[in-house]
Order: C-alpha cells, then structure tokens, then sequence
C-alpha cells in the first residue's frame, strides 16, 4: 500500500492554472472534466465515483446517505484518512466526512457544530453597541445555550486571526500548511484536502495586489454592480496566492505521500457568456477543470478523464472512459431567496436541468436557450439524450451557523 493526497484546488479554471501552476511535477490530463459546475455535486463524484444524480447530492439534496460508503471507507481500515477542509459544503453537517478518521477544519467551520457561540452573527447584529458588544457576547458565552470555554476559545482566536497576529489571516491553507509539518503521517495514510484560497471573496494577502472587490455572482450577473477589470485582477491574484501556498503544501506532501493527485471541483465564470462565479450553466469554463498525478501513477488512462475516475483509481478500480458527462441541477432554494433579498430577479430557466458530455473531439453541452453547443463533437444531440437525468429532491436545510458560513462565500 501507499500513501496518497488528494487535493482539490476550489474553484480553479484551467487556464489560470496553466498560466501559474507551471512549476507542478507530474502526469498532467488535458481532457479533465468535473462533473458538474459546484463544488457539492463535484465532491460527490469524487466521493462515491457516481455521477452527482445517482449519488443523490446535488442543488436539490445536500446530505450524504450514511448508508453509502464514501471514497476513505473503501480504501479499507487498514488506511488513516485525514480530511483538511474550510468548505461548509464539505463538512460533517452535510455528512461529506463521514468516512474520515480525523477532520481537520479553520476556525469559522469548527463553529458549525452548533454548541459554539457564533460571534460574527453576533457581533453583526449588535455593531451599534458600541464595545458594550463583547460584555454582551460574553454573557451570552456564559449564561445562553453553548459550550462556553470552546465558544470563549473560539472568540479569542476568532480576534486574533482577523488581527493576522501570527500571520495566518483568514487563510485557511496556512492553518492546513502549519498542520502537516506538525503531523506525522503513518503508512497507509490517505489525505483529502480542499484549499479554497481562489474561491471568492477574492481576498489573498496584501503583497498580492488584488484589488477590493465584493464579489456577488446572480447580483452581477442578473443586475448591477461590480467592476469586470477589477474582479478578474482579484481572481488571479488570489490564483497566484495560492499557487505559492500549494507549492509550499505540495513540498511536505512529498515528504510523507507516495502519489498526489491535484484537481479543481469547477471554474469559474469572470464575464464569460455574461455570467460570473460559477451557478451559472456547465459552460467549458467550469467543467473542464486541471488535473495532475504526481508521484506513484494510480492507473488512471491518459484521454478523457472525470472526477468519477479519480475515486475508481485511488480505490484500484479504474477504467478506460470515452464519455463524460456533465450536469447541472438548477439553484437551490437559498441562492434564489438570497438573490431576491438582494432585488436580483433570477430567470426561471435557471431552475431546469441541463446536460454537457466530453469526448476525446471536444464538448457539448445545452445552453440556457434550449440550444446544443458543440466544438467538434459527433452527433452532439444524441449524446446530450443519452445523459439526461432526474433528479431525487431531499433535504437542504442548514442550521444558522452554517448558514452565515454559506453567505460569506456567495452561496447563498
């Protein structure tokens, strides 16, 4: 057995990656797709090997059934598996982590559990106050529902990391970064991690440049506001941040893992086909996505390639692949209700469901007005038809903790 990492660059398209992750050894896949558009449908496949509508976590059901076994599970108990993620959408609320051994998360997400005081709800909601805020926070530590030393603790670190006293911002890499060199990895260790540095709000340290930007993706799409230049400036700083935070990441992965294997979800609209983030159709810059097996090959065939067949290889169950597919679900109920609370009026086209497909001549997909797009692939028509799907809605409820945890990144 070995050791493998398993690193899902958030949000990363594929021609930043180009340009800014030269440095990264390794087999490099060119016909790499997601399978779909978002990061919880994405993770599915990565977890299950299962297209997102056969798994059941999609827009419409955000939570893992505990009766499927997720990628760590099958690798065995003879391996440890680690989970490193700052994403509420890959979190224990939703059961995403089920499987692992030890879950590893930043600060705001070790508030999600729900015993811990959300002090920036808190805080948000008493900022006229005044500094009488804190004396009320910390009654509300002592005397309301919580854990009080762990929302206490909470609190503190809270403050210090939005001082950057110890360097660490908000950044959540950097926590990851400073856990691995403390970790020592056994063999037959397994390790996910999500790092989510080029994810919006765009906001990489100051050395990088980016501009401040407040990025809203249906309001920029559908309404008004923004500035394009700026926004695409503050996307690729942030690229360039975490390029060089994942050159350090990948430097003590190496000490420890055998094979890594390094991948986006999704990319991301920047004004392309008047869209911006990425809950905007299956257009190829959000499905064709980097990927990069570096180390110990896992028998993954170089051609067309899908986040299913990541799961299959790292389980030794891989397959050749001449098709894959990609899908969107329609918004869920919060990014809608959160865009109206905005006065943003969303399109009800983008409640349907659409189909893309990969091959090795290029990619097809059906755009918002009911039309096939296709660069260079045969019967484009008939191989939308073969990957139409239904959908199985379930449960979307979040708690308030993870609710705000959702806002601060656009979703909802």
């Amino acid at each position: 057995m070995t050791n493998i990492a398993l690193v899902v660059l958030d949000t990363l398209r594929k021609d930043a990656f180009d340009e800014h992750f030269d440095w990264l050894p390794g087999q490099r896949f060119e016909n790499a797709w997601s399978t779909s558009h978002w990061t919880v449908p994405a993770h599915a496949s990565l977890f299950t090997g299962k297209i997102p509508s056969e798994a059941n976590v999609h827009a419409k059901d955000f939570y893992y059934d505990e009766n499927v076994p997720t990628l760590p599970a099958k690798l065995g108990e003879k391996y440890t598996a680690y989970v490193y993620t700052a994403n509420p959408n890959i979190s224990p609320q939703f059961g995403a982590t089920k499987d692992f051994d030890e879950v590893v998360g930043d600060l705001r997400l070790s508030a999600m559990a729900g015993d811990v005081l959300n002090w920036d709800r808190f805080i948000q909601e008493h900022l006229n106050d005044g500094p009488s805020r804190y004396l009320k926070a910390l009654r509300e530590c002592f005397f309301s529902d919580v854990n009080t030393l762990k929302s206490l603790k909470y609190g503190l670190n809270l403050k210090l990391d939005d001082m950057n006293i110890g360097g660490t911002g908000n950044q959540s890499g950097e926590k990851f970064l400073n856990d691995i060199r403390e970790t020592t990895f056994s063999d037959n260790s397994f390790v996910f991690m999500n790092l989510m540095e080029a994810h919006a709000p765009y906001n990489p340290p100051e050395k990088y440049g980016a501009p401040d930007v407040s990025m809203e993706g249906l309001r920029y799409t559908f309404g008004e506001g923004g500035d394009p230049k700026a926004v695409r400036e503050a996307y690729d700083a942030s690229v360039r941040y975490l390029s060089d935070l994942y050159s350090e990441i990948f430097n003590e992965l190496q000490k420890d893992f055998d094979t890594i294997v390094t991948v986006s979800d999704h990319g991301e609209l920047l004004g392309e086909h008047g869209g911006w983030e990425h809950l905007y159709g299956i257009y190829p810059e959000l499905s064709h996505i980097p990927l990069v097996v570096s180390g110990d090959p896992i028998g993954l065939e170089d051609g067309v390639v899908n986040l299913q067949d990541i799961h299959d290889a790292i389980v030794d169950e891989a397959d050749s692949r001449t098709e894959a597919p990609v899908e969107y679900h329609g918004l869920n109920e919060r990014n809608r209700i959160g865009a109206e609370n905005k006065g943003v009026t969303v399109p009800d086209y983008m409640e349907k469901t659409y189909v893309g497909v990969a091959t090795a001549d290029g990619y097809a997909y059906e755009s918002f007005d009911d039309a096939i797009v296709s660069d260079g692939v045969p019967d484009a028509e008939a191989l939308i038809e073969k990957y139409q799907f239904t959908l199985t809605e379930g449960n979307t409820s979040v708690s308030n903790e993870v609710e705000q945890h959702l806002k601060d990144l656009g979703y909802a």
